[in-house]
């Protein structure tokens, strides 16, 4: 696995909607926090059965988390046959995500995991949840997800099965979280994820997104 950030790190890329010339290529990762009350993975990776020995000498999985329906995939259950770690998703996602892959546990929002916050944030889905990470070093990572995701270098927002109502409460939300590190799990061209140095830059990137969306955008 690619080491992105001190104790982060990114599995091999994926293609999902495959290659098409003249148009962004949408890339997906997973990605392994490290950290001393548990290791986390979040979203899934087609590829991750071959960062198992990583994981393992970085102490192995307590729990996989996923953003919403999208990211739910076989290989899921693969990485619960090895690690035993449960996969977590909110309680509106569950029966997609089941449809795929064992859901080993549901949540509504608000619940803690060590250091790990969740935040339901729908708008992209009913169910899209972020997981903001508040790091003793002061960079604290939001697990966007879809919900928010940069796009051939703009920042932005997919409405699916959601209302646009929603994702602007949503942004609102996590506009006033203290964030270093934005992580996606899908994003179009570059960059894949974004470290932003001055806690501004990210409020602007948010509120850009209000922006449109209050104009009647869906993105």
């Amino acid at each position: 696995m690619k080491r992105i950030a001190e104790n982060l790190y990114q599995s091999q890329l994926d293609f999902p909607f495959g290659k098409k010339e003249g148009e962004p290529f949408c890339r997906s990762a997973a990605y392994l926090l490290v950290t001393l009350s548990g290791n986390t993975l979040f979203y899934s990776s087609k590829y991750i059965e071959g960062d198992f020995d990583f994981i393992l000498k970085k102490g192995g999985l307590s729990f996989q988390m996923l953003n919403h329906r999208h990211e739910s995939s076989p290989y899921s259950d693969k990485v619960l046959e090895k690690f035993n770690a449960p996969l977590i998703c909110h309680h509106l996602e569950a029966k997609e995500v089941a449809k795929e892959c064992k859901v080993g546990q549901t949540i509504s929002g608000g619940e803690v995991f060590g250091n790990i916050q969740a935040i339901h944030t729908p708008g992209h889905c009913p169910g899209s949840t972020c997981f903001f990470v508040e790091q003793d070093n002061g960079e604290n990572i939001l697990f966007s997800g879809d919900t928010f995701y940069p796009c051939e270098g703009q920042w932005r927002v997919t409405i699916f099965d959601g209302k646009q109502e929603e994702m602007i409460h949503s942004l609102k939300k996590i506009r006033e979280l203290e964030v270093s590190f934005v992580v996606p799990s899908l994003y179009a061209g570059y960059p894949d994820f974004e470290k932003f140095e001055a806690r501004d830059r990210y409020r602007y990137v948010i509120d850009e997104c209000i922006s449109r969306l209050e104009k009647g955008e869906r993105h």
